[in-house]
């Protein structure tokens, strides 16, 4: 179960396109959290937000850091992009890409041209956490 928190930003460390570093308000104690502007929208000082504190809460890997599930005082645009592809599907995540093998895609060529990994053996999984130990 994702442990859900409200929180309050207090101010924006870092800013970037893809991510966002929030000093944030959770329980009445500071913390810290990175927000993700292309799926949750950007944050600004003041906002209200739900994150999730599972990782923290657990003594996990992420640094110390919750994650901006939702921003409650604005909704984010609408996901840029001409692409076909669907990234985190079947979850409330979900969000359009434009995939190396699409038309639109600057790539397209050399992946249609290519014709052999020449016996390069390759392993494919299509995440870390999903393979066997």
């Amino acid at each position: 179960m994702i442990s859900w928190k409200k929180g309050k930003v207090k101010r924006v460390l870092n800013s970037a396109k893809d991510i966002q570093e929030l000093e944030v308000e959770v329980d009445g104690l500071p913390g810290r959290a990175w927000n993700y502007p292309l799926l949750t929208g950007e944050a600004l000082s003041n906002d209200h937000v739900y994150l999730n504190t599972t990782a923290v809460e657990k003594g996990l890997g992420s640094g110390g850091y919750h994650f901006v599930i939702a921003n409650l005082s604005r909704i984010p645009d609408p996901c840029p992009g001409d692409g076909h592809i669907m990234k985190l599907r079947y979850t409330p995540y979900q969000v359009k890409v434009l995939s190396v093998e699409e038309e639109a895609s600057p790539y397209h060529r050399q992946i249609k041209d290519f014709t052999s990994l020449q016996g390069i053996p390759v392993i494919v999984g299509t995440l870390h956490s999903m393979l066997a130990p």
